[in-house]
């Protein structure tokens, strides 16, 4: 019997949604109830796990949220065509063994950890599954191996980055391969907006799971003149008096918000940058107090809703080789959110939350 193309791509296209489907259904996907969260976390390749489950347990504990581990058999396109059905579903049956005892291996008696598999490209399988999943929290890889596209991000990572809704886990391929990693300074940009704020409530939960220092770190901006015609020397002493009362306005600010949070028994420090560019200062400190973890909301002050990630989180996430907790949403409306703010009534309502 002769099959023309089009049939052979028709049968192959439904045995793999097929596939995709009974995985999702077989693997025991999460129960997503309205009063609980939902965290994936994504593995490219099964040796990758140390560099992306610990964490991952890590941020599903501090959202109290259901872990899903997930694995996609990446196809390609024109192999698809040709490929032997037979031969596919033998390697996806493979990869749900191998995910399935990663799962038990790191599953705990307090932590069912659950697993999918499915097939097709990496980045568009992530996004649809969080998508159709509510998904809260996507933990994955910042150096995909699916293709890098330079710096600290991937192909299939900058994807995810563009298309999921909710918060997103980057981890950087030489994190902490231990099964219970520690992490002893967490990081927290701050610009004064409620929208930096609303990554606090999670900061502050991580630090207290790991009984680390939370670090606040202010970047005052620098003042920008016009520069039409010759400078006058009054133009500097007022730039001058601008940063200076920034900084005076930011130390207060910080103070405030450090005084709500030590009564939570955490430790708390809080740095003030000043003399350049936002995004390069924060690098820096970054870098200079050895952060284990950055927590930071996507958006700041200017809060773009149209872009993915503001241009501060953006050249973060670009350029910070540390494990970066990106809060793009606040975590899902009405019950979800309480449980965060009951115990930091302090804080400001999140973004979007009603207070």
């Amino acid at each position: 019997m002769i099959i023309n193309q089009a049939e052979a791509n028709n049968t192959q296209e439904s045995a793999l949604t097929m596939r995709n489907q009974t995985s999702a259904r077989s693997r025991k996907s999460p129960s997503f109830r309205p009063h609980r969260r939902c965290a994936i976390a994504c593995i490219d390749a099964f040796e990758d796990v140390e560099s992306v489950l610990p964490l991952g347990m890590l941020a599903a504990d501090a959202l109290d949220a259901d872990l899903t581990l997930m694995h996609v058999v990446e196809s390609n396109q024109k192999q698809d065509i040709l490929s032997d059905p037979i031969a596919s579903d033998l390697l996806h049956r493979e990869a749900c063994l191998k995910i399935d005892l990663i799962a038990k291996e790191w599953a705990s008696d307090i932590r069912d950890i659950k697993t999918v598999v499915l097939e097709g490209r990496p980045g568009e399988q992530i996004c649809q599954w969080a998508r159709d999943h509510q998904v809260d929290l996507t933990i994955i890889k910042s150096g995909s191996d699916y293709g890098a596209c330079g710096e600290y991000i991937g192909d299939t990572t900058r994807r995810v980055m563009d298309c999921v809704d909710g918060s997103v886990l980057l981890t950087p391929a030489d994190s902490a391969s231990l099964k219970k990693a520690r992490y002893q300074k967490i990081l927290t940009p701050l610009d004064g907006s409620s929208r930096a704020e609303s990554a606090l409530p999670i900061a502050l939960r991580m630090a207290r799971s790991q009984n680390a220092e939370l670090i606040l770190v202010h970047a005052v901006p620098e003042p920008e003149l016009t520069d039409i015609g010759p400078r006058e020397p009054e133009d500097e002493e007022l730039r001058s008096r601008i940063t200076r009362h920034n900084s005076s306005v930011a130390q207060i600010y910080l103070k405030r918000i450090k005084s709500r949070l030590c009564a939570d028994s955490i430790s708390v420090r809080t740095v003030i940058l000043n003399g350049g560019d936002v995004r390069h200062l924060l690098t820096r400190c970054i870098r200079a107090e050895n952060a284990d973890m950055v927590i930071m909301s996507s958006h700041g002050q200017s809060g773009h809703a149209d872009m993915t990630a503001g241009s501060v989180a953006s050249h973060l996430i670009r350029n910070v080789s540390k494990p970066l907790l990106i809060i793009r949403k606040p975590l899902h409306e009405g019950a979800r959110v309480h449980s965060v703010r009951a115990s930091n009534p302090g804080l400001r309502p999140l973004m979007g939350d009603v207070a």
